[in-house]
């Protein structure tokens, strides 16, 4: 109930609140590209810890972190809790009852001027989102459309939500939605481009 759920140029009011007064934040498994840190504007005050089997110190010409722990994210983060769980630390930080309401009361406001005689984008995809089973999985365009997707199909498992963001390009798609079909035969995969 506390994800605040896409990090970075597509946050929502709330997301964005919540980055911008952290002090630390922790990425597991994140590459923080320039999507996913806002081009490092998202969380302009806090020490950054990358956790990945991989890390990168420089990413889109920035510095990614201030830290890397190379190391497997499960076995990093299970380290880190019995640590700080030793240690006598277990403080909420910003899941508090107040955060959880924001949370839960967010919406995107962010003005997007429709012209007449057209669609929000924003209302068509909440549409579809209310009419898919979560158990289907969605592929999410790389075009301008990725946002809509992204950030206006609540509440769906993770791992059955694709993104490909690497190059982005209305129509694209169908090869990575073709090819997640093929990979995973037991569901039904929607394709939003």
């Amino acid at each position: 109930p506390h994800s605040l759920g896409i990090a970075g140029g597509w946050s929502s009011d709330v997301t964005f609140k919540l980055f911008n007064d952290a002090d630390l934040v922790v990425a597991i498994g994140s590459s923080l590209n320039g999507h996913t840190s806002n081009a490092g504007r998202l969380y302009p005050k806090a020490k950054v810890v990358q956790i990945d089997w991989q890390p990168q110190s420089l990413r889109d010409n920035r510095m990614v972190a201030h830290y890397h722990l190379r190391a497997d994210a499960k076995a990093a983060i299970t380290a880190i809790n019995r640590h700080l769980y030793h240690r006598g630390i277990s403080r909420a930080g910003y899941r508090t009852p107040d955060v959880l309401h924001a949370i839960k009361a967010s919406a995107d406001t962010v003005p997007y001027p429709i012209p007449p005689g057209t669609f929000d984008p924003r209302k068509a995809v909440q549409a579809i989102d209310r009419v898919i089973p979560k158990d289907w999985f969605v592929v999410g365009g790389s075009g301008h459309c990725a946002y809509f997707a992204a950030t206006n199909m609540q509440h769906r498992p993770p791992e059955l939500f694709a993104s490909i963001r690497d190059f982005g390009a209305i129509g694209s798609n169908i090869a990575h939605a073709i090819g997640i079909a093929v990979a995973r035969k037991d569901r039904r995969i929607v394709l939003l481009d």
